[in-house]
């Protein structure tokens, strides 16, 4: 990074399977460091479910006012869910959201894994090099398949259906394979030491 960018704040980007903790991982950085300004907050195309708070959780536009942001190209990035073609649930990055790491503040951004293979590369040519490179990009795996399954039943609850989530273990493993060497780190999130994957990435991240 240049000497110009050391005056930067950072951009911690979490990725890693469905159930390995990200967003436990983010709240207890959050918590640990101050200067931390906050996780990345994305638009979503609907109302908030139970629990969520707009401003928070996300940014709840109407699908016609995230058309029009999209035609007046105030996203950085947006990422749609098909289903048969059809599109179920749309959010996205709005442009500002990174730009305070240029006054120094520290964000978290998470993002799937597939994305984030070449979140750097992309942001670049968004025309945010600078932020590339004060970026890192922290891969959270989970022990074993055994594992992530039980971390995906436990969140599921009784919406839990065994055929889709062993669809998304294998698409998630598929994406691993293909792309685990485009992570800056990989830590592994063992359950109940939610404090030493963090202590790992201030090792990386968090300047004192």
């Amino acid at each position: 990074m240049s000497k110009e960018n050391n005056l930067y704040g950072q951009l911690i980007i979490l990725t890693g399977p469905s159930g390995a903790g990200k967003t436990a991982v983010a709240e207890e950085i959050k918590k640990r460091e101050s200067s931390i300004s906050r996780i990345v907050t994305y638009c979503a195309d609907r109302g908030p479910r139970e629990g969520e708070k707009d401003g928070v959780d996300y940014n709840f536009i109407s699908r016609e006012q995230y058309q029009i942001m999209i035609s007046q190209g105030k996203f950085l990035e947006d990422n749609c869910v098909e289903n048969s073609g059809v599109k179920v649930s749309m959010k996205a990055t709005g442009r500002g959201e990174l730009e305070e790491i240029r006054r120094g503040k520290t964000l978290i951004w998470i993002i799937d894994s597939g994305r984030a293979a070449d979140i750097k590369e992309y942001i670049s040519e968004k025309g945010y090099e600078d932020i590339a490179e004060a970026s890192t990009v922290f891969y959270i795996g989970v022990p074993s398949i055994k594992e992530m399954n039980r971390r995906q039943k436990l969140r599921d609850g009784e919406k839990y259906i065994q055929e889709s989530a062993f669809n998304r273990i294998r698409a998630e493993w598929k994406i691993w394979k293909e792309n685990q060497d485009k992570y800056d780190r990989v830590i592994i999130n063992e359950c109940g030491k939610l404090g030493e994957t963090v202590d790992k990435i201030f090792e990386v991240a968090v300047r004192k």
